[in-house]
């Protein structure tokens, strides 16, 4: 009964947040607009007189890739490309760190609703501690792959070729392992949500106290924080399917069609956002029915908190 009273609270203050998905759209083009325009400018440095750009439109040419590397001289930019790619992967995580604070605080003061301000302070305000709480997952995360990694060598004897080759040893081990490592790590990002939700709510510096009850909150109540989390991921999977559906049907031959899968690309961004702001809000509010029913915990309640804030004035 929990995880569905937490699913529709948190659908309804995402529909009443609804400013806060267009925002993070905004914020999200902006970005992406102000990526692409190096790359813009180079290729129409390099292809303002080819027609090689056109031919590509009708199915993917090894040989007419190569070719046009060859002729144009972009071959010798795209190390820099490269480069450039990864300051602008580690860049947008800053980015999406900063943008998660004001999420959290828009649902923590659900009272109020969204606010620009209460946005805006919250993403300057918890970014820090999010960020190394963040950085703590990752570090979890890289841990479960290496392993499952290890494992995946130990059951293809090294990744030895003659057993692939005769066997088909890597997928079968693969196909086996997958499942697994796909829970693990799911979990893992649960726990990272609550460990989040949990430090704004504290409000604390020190992130011991967010970290290790994220875990109790997760794992001690898992058979209503873990539904609730797989809900979210199933919402995205059926997103991410129906994307995949139009746009395979989708011929890039003219102007029209690729308009048309510019703007399915966005609706499906914009999916991937409602889907982030429900999963936090959902968590949230699976965070409060659980804390405010928490009986002597470790994890103080928001009653007691404000009590407290209270007695110290």
């Amino acid at each position: 009964m929990k995880v569905i009273n937490a699913f529709a609270k948190g659908w309804k203050k995402v529909i009443q947040s609804f400013v806060l998905c267009g925002l993070l759209y905004g914020m999200n083009f902006l970005f992406a607009f102000i990526v692409a325009l190096p790359l813009k400018q180079l290729m129409d440095k390099k292809l303002s007189h080819s027609m090689e750009p056109q031919n590509l439109l009708a199915g993917f040419d090894f040989t007419v890739v190569v070719d046009f590397l060859n002729e144009y001289g972009v071959r010798d930019a795209f190390p820099n490309i490269l480069a450039n790619t990864q300051i602008i992967a580690i860049v947008f995580f800053f980015f999406s760190v900063f943008l998660t604070g004001g999420i959290l605080a828009v649902f923590k003061n659900r009272e109020e609703g969204f606010t620009r301000g209460i946005f805006w302070e919250g993403c300057a305000q918890y970014f820090w501690r999010l960020l190394r709480l963040t950085l703590y997952f990752l570090i979890i995360q890289v841990g479960i792959l290496s392993i499952f990694f290890f494992i995946l060598n130990a059951m293809t004897s090294g990744f030895d070729i003659e057993a692939i080759a005769h066997e088909g040893v890597i997928f079968d081990s693969i196909k086996i392992l997958i499942p697994f490592y796909l829970i693990c790590s799911g979990i893992i990002a649960m726990i990272s949500d609550y460990a989040k939700i949990h430090m704004v709510h504290l409000d604390e510096a020190w992130l011991f106290k967010p970290f290790f009850g994220s875990f109790k909150i997760g794992l001690k109540k898992f058979f209503k924080t873990y539904p609730l989390f797989f809900l979210n991921f199933l919402i995205f999977v059926l997103i991410l399917g129906v994307y995949w559906f139009l746009s395979e049907r989708i011929i890039t031959d003219n102007f029209t069609s690729i308009l048309l899968l510019f703007v399915l690309g966005q609706v499906f961004i914009l999916g991937r956002i409602f889907v982030k702001v429900l999963r936090i809000s959902t968590a949230t509010e699976m965070y409060r029915s659980l804390v405010y029913t928490t009986k002597n915990s470790e994890i103080p309640s928001l009653e007691n908190q404000q009590v407290a804030h209270q007695n110290e004035e």
